[in-house]
This record gives structure tokens, sequence and C-alpha cells, in this order.
């Protein structure tokens, strides 16, 4: 074994001719300067990666403003046109299942309706407590619509109110089988409509002004039987229809054949009177509007009528 004192001879040998030049030195130099001075924050692995995630969301917030507000295309595909309150509407030929494809985004999330759809209103006149103004007339009830009716619109006799109430679901049986209102006094003369059958509608004189009053349910009496024609006796005799929400039908002859399409499918659902907020108005070639609330694809005024196949139509019509 080589004694310790013969080391410095061994390493001449070995390493002859290696020279520590300036370029080694100055590597040397920059690794210890390394070790001992703390990287800025900027230039950490974490920091540059996280401004790289910025940026790509920043650039996806951009292009999806750019898209909603109204550019003719983003990458070829067609863009959203936005209306008042949110409202957004499409190309002709461009479909909801498009739009949600390009964005990846899960059924329901796009709500599509036409800008100018007209909003939810009632005809139906507010009452005071828990009852509105009605007649009750042969056991069927008949809520008080907005405005006034012409008098040259009225037809024969049909009743007389018997009783005045402030609580007419606590009549009895027997009152209901005559007449009574909450609305128009005893005595007041209860009177057919021309144009409607007067299981649809009736009218009586409020406070000096002739009103319409429109069947609906109301206190366990609603239907009673009847089928949705005979609750809604309107075939043939409409000028539009308004769908809250949706659109309007102006064309009579299409209107109609829509009102027909509800007559004949409808199927009773239930004598619940639906609060929501979404209306379909019946505009007849009389003057008179009459109204069924719509909640999903039931409508309700005398019970609950279910029928898809007339807001399928109605779509199309538009």
């Amino acid at each position: 074994m080589n004694r310790l004192e013969q080391l410095p001879a061994i390493a001449n040998e070995m390493l002859g001719g290696l020279h520590a030049g300036s370029a080694l030195k100055e590597r040397v130099y920059v690794a210890a300067k390394e070790q001992t001075v703390p990287k800025a924050w900027w230039t950490l692995p974490a920091v540059r990666t996280g401004a790289a995630l910025a940026c790509a969301a920043l650039l996806l917030v951009v292009g999806g403003a750019r898209l909603l507000n109204g550019q003719e295309s983003v990458n070829g595909l067609p863009t959203v046109q936005t209306g008042k309150l949110g409202a957004t509407s499409m190309p002709s030929d461009v479909g909801q299942g498009m739009l949600m494809g390009a964005a990846d985004l899960p059924d329901g999330s796009i709500q599509l309706s036409a800008p100018d759809a007209p909003a939810y209103q009632s005809i139906f006149a507010s009452g005071s407590g828990g009852n509105y103004p009605l007649v009750g007339l042969n056991g069927r009830a008949y809520r008080m619509i907005s405005g006034s009716v012409s008098e040259s619109r009225l037809g024969g006799s049909v009743g007389t109110v018997a009783l005045y109430t402030d609580e007419p679901s606590l009549a009895s049986g027997t009152d209901w089988s005559g007449a009574l209102s909450n609305a128009a006094l005893e005595g007041a003369t209860v009177y057919e409509v021309s144009g409607v059958s007067d299981k649809t509608v009736v009218a009586a004189e409020v406070d000096g002004k002739m009103r319409a009053f429109q069947r609906v349910a109301y206190a366990g009496y609603g239907a009673g039987g009847d089928s949705l024609e005979n609750t809604l006796d309107v075939r043939g005799s409409v000028s539009s229809l308004t769908l809250s929400g949706v659109g309007e039908i102006t064309d009579s002859a299409k209107a109609n054949e829509l009102i027909g399409v509800l007559l004949d499918k409808a199927t009773s659902y239930s004598d619940d009177y639906s609060s929501s907020k979404q209306s379909l108005l019946i505009h007849l070639d009389n003057g008179l509007t009459l109204q069924m609330n719509v909640s999903g694809e039931v409508l309700y005024a005398c019970g609950g009528w279910s029928c898809p196949e007339f807001f399928e139509a109605f779509q199309s019509a538009l």
C-alpha cells in the first residue's frame, strides 16, 4: 500500500496536463453564488406555471366576452347575439345543441328564448283576503276578469244572485246550486256572453259596471265531469294566442288550429290551481280575453289539463 507522503506524486502522475483555466473558475464562482443567493420569486417554477395558467384563463374570458358581444364568428362557429334582460338569440340555422357542444356544457346550462317574448300578465281581477271576486252558478265557479263588458255583448239571463257572502267557500251546496257571489250584490242578474257558452263565461254587474267571469276551479267546484271544451268553449272563436315567455300567434287560422290541438289532445291532470308565473292568453273574436295558467306542460283554469302536443305545435307555429 502506498504511503501518504507519496500522494502528491501519484496525483501529478494521474492528473498531469489538466489545468483550471478561467472558464472553469467562472463556472465554480457562479455555482457557489446560486447556492448562497435566494432566487427571485418570479423565477420560481410554481410561479411560472401559475402565470401561464392565468394567461390561459384570461384568453378564455376575453374570447367568451367577444363571443357574447355579437361577433359574427369565432373559429368558424356562429356566435350568440345578446338582447334585453339577458335574453339570447341564435342564427336561424343553429340550434341549442350546437352551442352546447362547442362549449362542452351540461344539458340545461343554457336557456334560449326570443328577446321579444311576451312577459307574464294576469287578466284576473285581484281580491282581498283569501278569496278572489267570483260568481257561483249551478255548482260552477267563475272568476272575475279585469275590465268591463259592453252590454251589447250580453246574452240572455241565466240566473240571479241569491246570496252575497264574503266567504263563498263556506256556502252550502244549496246556495251553490243557485247563484251566489262575493262581488255582485244580491238580486244582480247573471248573463250569458255572446259567442261563448255560459259553462265558460258569464257576466254580472259589479260596482255599476258589467264584468265578465271566467270558469275556474274553486273550493272543490271544478270541471265536475265536463270536458275541457265544455269549460273552455272557444273552438273557432280565437283571434290570437299569447304564451308568456315564448311568443304570440297573431294569425287567427293558426291560433284556432292550435286551440283545436289543445281541446282534442288535453287530458285531465288535476283540479289544483297553478300559481305559476306563465300564462296562455286566449283572445277571442268577441273582444274577450280568457286566461289559463301554465306550469310545464299543464294548463290550469277549470282544473288542470296536460297537453304536451299543444306546446310542441305552438313552438312550431312561431
